[in-house]
């Protein structure tokens, strides 16, 4: 069977193209410094990183709401403080 000249050069042109394609990606894994850099690279690792980031904004908003908390039992605390004080020098 002979391999036309032809053919050996689309071979070669296909195997340049596709490394080419593959230098371009890690180039732009590397430039962004991400692993997954669209979805549809892995996406099982996109929908994990999706959850990932959803479960941050979760924890963020649960570390809001304790610092209001804090925050309105301080303040509660503070008026609680100042009515003992008003009954204690009431009381003398």
């Amino acid at each position: 069977m002979r391999i036309s000249t032809v053919t050996m050069f689309d071979q070669s042109m296909s195997s340049m193209n596709r490394q080419q394609s593959d230098f371009l990606k890690v180039s732009q894994q590397i430039a962004s410094g991400r692993r997954v850099v669209n979805p549809s690279d892995d996406p099982q690792a996109s929908s994990r990183a999706v959850g990932v980031g959803q479960a941050q904004a979760i924890t963020q908003q649960y570390t809001d709401s304790r610092i209001s908390a804090r925050n309105s039992l301080a303040q509660a605390e503070s008026v609680v403080n100042s009515v003992a004080d008003g009954i204690t020098s009431a009381k003398t």
